[in-house]
């Protein structure tokens, strides 16, 4: 037998060490199931029961009653959010540094065969990363169904639907898996490894969610005279103003709010007013920018004659979301 044959012996299999990763994660997703099962029953009881009350169960009162609810939806939301730091941390920041570290096996002599034995191992843990970010995602969206971007529920802007559903929170998990990887590679101790991870999960994440407004822009939502423009029920606010004869747009603090509109307006030449809004048909294109996908990112513009929407409302000073 030579060295090259020797080597390979006491290489381990590509799947050694990943067991305890995949039981951790397995019994992840099965609580966040059985979580996911008990708060929509509750949810859907309370819808029922408010609504058995006939005219006393106001959108009001329904949004009191669910508001534990949607406080445990978050709770879900976050696990899946958190997903990415835990997957690089745990799963990925030891795929490589234990057996290096603990030196349970020796790498192959030749560059061939180290990249066939990273690739085999990598894929194994991608392809569990990849289905346990998937379940939790539906999970979310399951259990958001029934209220959703309704007075009583989460609208989608809110940040445990935003960044917790959809194909961008697969990139995400993938992300934070190969960036474990990397760092155990390069730094080959375990412990380093997971720190470094996690700081590098958060770090870019938080960068892409103070940039995504800049790259992404919200559509412009404009209307005549005084009355607000019409938009579609839950678009996510950014920022509102008037609209100039010359076509050019003034910001809100043009007109005080105590001020009168009107009479406002009509001394600095305003003819209408404009709002900045993201509408819920672009859920998909706003957290997915982030990772690279090239979203319909252009601004677009909506009349108050180019679409059905509610009736116009009297401008009192719109406030949008934080």
């Amino acid at each position: 037998m030579n060295a090259s044959t020797a080597t390979h012996d006491r290489l381990p299999p590509p799947w050694h060490g990943q067991r305890l990763a995949v039981i951790g994660f397995a019994a992840l997703v099965v609580l966040c199931a059985l979580w996911t099962v008990y708060g929509r029953d509750e949810l859907l009881s309370i819808i029922a029961t408010c609504r058995a009350e006939g005219a006393a169960c106001s959108p009001t009162r329904l949004a009191e009653l669910t508001f534990g609810s949607d406080g445990r939806l978050r709770l879900l939301g976050t696990v899946s959010i958190a997903l990415p730091a835990l997957a690089g941390a745990f799963w990925g920041a030891p795929l490589i540094s234990r057996v290096l570290e603990t030196g349970h096996g020796q790498l192959p002599a030749s560059p061939r065969g180290r990249v066939h034995w990273y690739l085999t191992r990598f894929a194994l843990a991608a392809a569990g990363t990849t289905v346990a970010a998937a379940l939790l995602a539906l999970l979310v969206v399951w259990w958001w169904q029934p209220a959703a971007n309704k007075a009583h529920g989460l609208p989608w802007y809110d940040p445990a639907i935003l960044h917790a559903t959809g194909p961008a929170t697969l990139a995400a998990a993938l992300f934070g898996l190969a960036a474990g990887t990397a760092a155990g590679l390069l730094l080959r101790r375990t412990l380093p490894a997971m720190i470094t991870t996690v700081a590098c999960v958060l770090v870019v994440r938080w960068t892409l969610h103070a940039s995504h407004r800049v790259v992404f822009s919200p559509s412009v939502f404009t209307a005549e005279g005084t009355t607000a423009p019409p938009m579609p029920e839950g678009a996510w606010w950014s920022g509102w103003g008037f609209l100039t004869r010359t076509g050019g747009q003034a910001p809100a603090s043009a007109c005080a709010p105590e001020a009168d509109m009107a009479e406002c307006m009509s001394r600095h030449g305003f003819t209408g007013t404009f709002v900045r809004a993201y509408p819920p048909g672009r859920l998909l294109d706003l957290p997915m920018v982030r990772y690279g996908h090239p979203a319909r990112s252009g601004r677009r513009r909506y009349g108050s004659r180019g679409m059905a929407a509610s009736p116009p409302r009297a401008l009192c000073t719109p406030r949008p979301p934080a």
